[in-house]
């Protein structure tokens, strides 16, 4: 088992023993976007994070995500799918980072990019599946090449890395260790 830090920016289900799991993607009888619904099945027959459904689903059950964040998850995708088919899609992931330090770190360029903020959590799960620099997905500058250094493991150029750890469910949430008012545990 590793020991890892979530960000969480507003998810009730994130509570101490809670469990995320890879949801199936269900087509409700008469949905608009059922073709969309059938496609994401095919190519994910043991579904999508909860994540992934964010990000993916035509209706976002999760909550509205900006057009450049859908945008730049789809590139990344792409490019994932030609040359990373073996490494886990972001889609189905749960993310975290190996240390408290770099949560804090991701925390501050969350909020200085998109306001947002939100409660660290410990987690644990069976492995990490991948480790990429986020500083290589902005929803400025998501080229080729820095996509492919993603996948690729690499860190950009100049400054600290912010390592995110891509984790494939099911992860446990263990406890919060930073409410949303900075307060560490």
């Amino acid at each position: 088992m590793v020991t890892l830090y979530h960000l969480n920016h507003g998810c009730k289900d994130c509570t101490t023993g809670y469990i995320f799991d890879l949801l199936p993607i269900k087509i409700a009888d008469g949905a608009e976007h059922a073709e969309a619904y059938e496609e994401w099945r095919r190519a994910f027959p043991s579904g999508l994070s909860v994540f992934g459904y964010r990000h993916m689903t035509p209706e976002q059950p999760f909550g509205e995500v900006p057009q450049p964040k859908l945008r730049l998850e789809w590139e990344c995708e792409k490019v994932r799918l030609k040359y990373f088919p073996h490494i886990l899609s972001r889609y189905q992931a749960f993310f975290g980072v190996a240390t408290l330090k770099e949560a804090l770190a991701f925390r501050q360029a969350t909020l200085m990019e998109s306001g947002l903020t939100g409660s660290i959590w410990e987690v644990e799960a069976e492995s990490i599946s991948h480790r990429g620099d986020m500083r290589l997905l902005t929803y400025t500058n998501y080229s080729q090449a820095n996509l492919l250094a993603y996948w690729e493991g690499k860190a950009l150029d100049g400054g600290e890395p912010i390592w995110e750890c891509m984790i494939k469910p099911p992860v446990t949430m263990i406890k919060c260790v930073v409410q949303d008012d900075t307060t560490v545990a």
